[in-house]
């Protein structure tokens, strides 16, 4: 509370004058810049545009007492539109970038370093790939691809094997959602799902567990998950799945285990260890006849937790 009183005080003391603004100049007269303070005697300003000479929006920065970017800040030219989340001078937070192309991707750092999923879409809108990365490293890969009427995918699709399997599309549109890992710096496929034209999974010509969460929950409630593994025409096997949060190491035998029946592909659990803001899940899930595992995929889903107060 003094401190608060003390604050007050001092913009009441020392602002001449409120809201000021300080502009600078083209030579052709048109503005260049607009730096706004909340007070005259401020050493930087809270905020400050930049136009090109045409009058278009160069970059629009926010700054914190320190005269460091805090907040989102908005840079643009004519390839570009970059909206870049910073505080105390440091990325932090989702950054999202439209080129004028039509892509577009955005990614999520912490302290400067990559550590989420980092998006990228078509020039539709539709989602192309999502990369997991962890202190500015790659780990995972979901890539999306449409098909149409005469493709074949090849060595796309494993079955519970190991073996690769032919795929030709004889029909309607459909899409090809596929699984890599990296490995010796470079990305493996994992697996594949197949859907038709309605997103509905082809069983017998999939062979990955699919994972859901929702994008957004609030902060008084479960994080309910659903799995459901496709692998053809598979009898006799099971599931085990430990998942957990980036930060932890999945190799961990001290992680919880879920597990189904034989022949259930299929679970649905709970899970209430999160934080506010972004959250990642990372996991693993083995597929397993009796004691054997026939393989292990691991997956990636990202989350935001709003907060509510008690």
């Amino acid at each position: 509370m003094k401190y608060l009183i003390g604050f007050i005080l001092l913009l009441i003391i020392g602002c001449k004058q409120e809201g000021v603004q300080k502009y600078e100049y083209y030579d052709s007269g048109a503005i260049k810049s607009v730096a706004s303070y909340l007070c005259e005697s401020d050493k930087y300003p809270f905020k400050k545009i930049s136009f090109n000479e045409d009058g278009s929006t160069k970059d629009s920065c926010y700054y914190n007492e320190e005269g460091k970017l805090d907040g989102v800040i908005y840079l643009s030219d004519d390839k570009v539109e970059q909206w870049i989340s910073y505080k105390d001078g440091h990325k932090n937070g989702r950054s999202s970038v439209f080129q004028r192309d039509g892509k577009s991707f955005s990614k999520f750092y912490r302290n400067d370093t990559l550590n989420g999923v980092h998006y990228r879409y078509f020039e539709n809108g539709d989602l192309a790939c999502k990369i997991l990365w962890k202190d500015d490293n790659p780990i995972l890969m979901n890539e999306y691809s449409c098909l149409q009427a005469g493709d074949t995918v090849m060595n796309f699709v494993s079955t519970y094997t190991g073996n690769k399997k032919q795929v030709d599309v004889l029909t309607e549109q459909r899409y090809l959602h596929s699984f890599f890992i990296l490995k010796d710096s470079v990305f493996v496929v994992m697996g594949s799902l197949l859907h038709d034209k309605n997103m509905e999974v082809l069983n017998t010509s999939s062979s990955f567990v699919k994972v859901d969460v929702p994008d957004t929950i609030t902060s008084d409630v479960m994080l309910p998950v659903a799995l459901h593994g496709y692998f053809g025409n598979i009898k006799d096997v099971w599931l085990e799945c430990k998942i957990g949060s980036l930060e932890e190491n999945l190799e961990d035998d001290k992680m919880t285990w879920y597990t189904t029946d034989s022949g259930n592909l299929s679970m649905d659990f709970e899970l209430g260890e999160y934080h506010d803001g972004y959250n990642v899940l990372l996991g693993e899930i083995r597929v397993k006849r009796d004691t054997t595992t026939l393989e292990v995929v691991k997956f990636f889903e990202d989350f935001y937790v709003v907060p509510v107060k008690m």
